[in-house]
């Protein structure tokens, strides 16, 4: 009956073990042989000296029992308070060992909160220290990009002038060239009008261009200058000496003035004020008459020269 007894509460303390084991055992092998592992080396560096006491102390103590109520001199009897005192050891042995567990739990599960904490405030210290350095890049780059702004704002701005200075300085050179233009003509007025008469136009293209009130001045140039055709080309029939003739016919006829009549024409043609190009229309259609008749006297003076030199 007492060997019955005694097999049912060891099996009971085995439950216990189980179930103890169970509780604070780790789920995972892996896990627990890491654990036990660092364990070991931890208590081998010395950080877990006193639950390594504490616990090979309980050991001792059971077993220094367990060997004072097993060996003895005298003859030994199991009796119900022998049993009893069995099962109470073991029932010490396994409190110690749970107690043991929860106690290096506690520590370990402090250690972690420990870690854990100081984890998180690095976390925290970092993240603070990313804002900082990410508002001063932010604050950097703002800085670059306003400055790239003003930057632009001042090249376009010098663009801008330079595209007006560039305007106005083509804008001198073709009124000085037209004015040009109008100087070799008051110089040919009197020598050569027809090449008078081209310069005059050509002056008369570019004022007309950069809408110049010197315009009207220019027409009044062409206009002289087409009178004083007409008076060579009337002074010419009144003369009677051949030499003479020519000399005054050279002034007003010569033998590119067709090729010169032509270009002419293509320059009235490049006029965009219409009420000046129909002016100017007007005076060279005078002009060519004036220059046909002077070709057809140009042939009579040729034929009276060929035959007084026969």
């Amino acid at each position: 009956m007492l060997i019955f007894i005694s097999i049912i509460l060891l099996c009971i303390l085995g439950m216990l073990l189980f179930i103890s084991y169970k509780i604070f055992a780790t789920k995972n092998i892996c896990k627990l042989t890491h654990e036990i592992k660092s364990i070991a080396n931890k208590i081998r560096e010395g950080s877990h000296k006193k639950l390594y006491l504490l616990t090979i102390g309980s050991l001792l103590i059971s077993i220094a029992t367990l060997c004072i109520f097993w060996v003895r001199i005298e003859p030994f009897e199991f009796s119900n308070d022998s049993f009893i005192g069995t099962i109470a050891t073991f029932i010490g042995i396994c409190a110690t060992l749970i107690v043991g567990w929860q106690i290096f739990s506690s520590i370990e599960v402090s250690r972690k909160m420990e870690e854990n904490e100081k984890l998180n405030n690095d976390l925290n210290t970092q993240l603070s220290e990313t804002k900082l350095i990410t508002k001063e890049q932010d604050e950097r780059i703002k800085y670059i990009y306003n400055k790239q702004k003003l930057l632009d704002l001042v090249l376009k701005k010098q663009t801008k002038e330079l595209e007006t200075e560039k305007i106005e300085r083509e804008k001198q050179n073709k009124i000085f060239n037209a004015q040009l233009f109008q100087a070799k003509g008051y110089a040919f007025s009197q020598i050569q009008p027809q090449t008078a008469y081209y310069c005059f136009i050509r002056a008369l293209s570019i004022f007309s261009e950069l809408k110049m009130s010197v315009c009207f001045e220019v027409l009044n140039d062409l206009q002289v200058c087409t009178n004083s055709i007409k008076q060579i080309l009337d002074e010419i029939q009144t003369l009677n000496i051949e030499n003479d003739k020519r000399n005054l016919i050279n002034k007003i006829y010569y033998q590119d003035l067709e090729e010169t009549n032509l270009t002419i024409q293509n320059i009235i043609k490049e006029i965009k004020d219409k009420d000046i190009q129909k002016s100017v229309y007007d005076l060279d259609y005078k002009r060519i008459k004036i220059v046909e008749e002077a070709k057809i006297l140009n042939k009579k003076i040729k034929y009276n020269e060929q035959n007084g030199t026969e």
